[in-house]
């Protein structure tokens, strides 16, 4: 510590000390141990759409599987984040996964229930949802980090 004196607005001096804490957050252990295992089991649900449109029991167990994962996941590493009353980057980018999780699921499902109403092929969805379902969640990720680092 330091001793100092402090002169104030009203012209007074006073004394008083000056503490210097260093702080440093290990960023690597958060990007190892929490985004990437979070984000491996996102990919594990979006991996449905490289099934077969009909396989809807299948596509639902795995999402189903994922989501329930991200969850206990969340369980484990929730001693390891302090507990704030406003959300950080990393509550946003759980959240995000729960989501995309959850539309995962709802994706093969409701693309089975359209096949079985119409018998129209819905190879197409699949397609579409490979690609944009990981991409839109990498683009809310980037607005998540960009929201929570410079503004």
């Amino acid at each position: 510590y330091e001793e100092s004196y402090f002169d104030t607005i009203d012209g007074h001096s006073y004394s008083g000390f000056i503490v210097k804490i260093k702080a440093e957050r290990i960023s690597f252990w958060y990007i190892f141990k929490i985004i990437a295992p979070i984000f491996f089991i996102l990919l594990v649900s979006w991996s449905v759409f490289w099934l077969g449109a009909k396989q809807v029991e299948t596509k639902v167990t795995i999402t189903i599987v994922a989501l329930l994962g991200l969850i206990a996941y969340n369980f484990i590493i929730a001693s390891e984040v302090p507990k704030l009353s406003y959300l950080t980057f990393m509550d946003v980018f759980i959240l995000l996964a729960y989501l995309f999780s959850g539309f995962a699921t709802i994706i093969a499902v409701a693309s089975n229930a359209y096949y079985r109403n119409t018998n129209i092929n819905v190879n197409f969805i699949d397609r579409y949802a490979r690609y944009l379902g990981i991409g839109f969640y990498f683009l809310l990720n980037l607005i998540n980090y960009y929201y929570f680092i410079y503004l």
